[in-house]
């Protein structure tokens, strides 16, 4: 299977390598999901971390895509 990120520059890397930790990081709280809980006066809200790394998805997904620039899609023929 070829590299997915074969064919992008630097900064698409960049974001490309961020986008599969965090789908990683998912995967793995999906597979072994935590409850929350409170210990010593100090909270860990599981929901909102994933709820977090979901967020940031989505929006390193539209960075990807915005760090390609401008394309064109050339049509040719009579589309109809």
């Amino acid at each position: 299977m070829a590299d997915a990120s074969a064919g992008l520059n630097q900064e698409q890397q960049n974001i490309y390598t961020a986008l599969i930790n965090i789908s990683a990081a998912i995967a793995q709280m999906t597979l072994k999901p935590k409850p929350n809980y409170s210990i010593d006066g100090v909270s860990y809200s599981w929901q909102s971390l994933f709820d977090s790394l979901i967020t940031k998805q989505k929006e390193l997904r539209v960075q990807l895509q915005e760090a390609g620039g401008p394309f064109e899609v050339i049509v040719q023929g009579n589309p109809r």
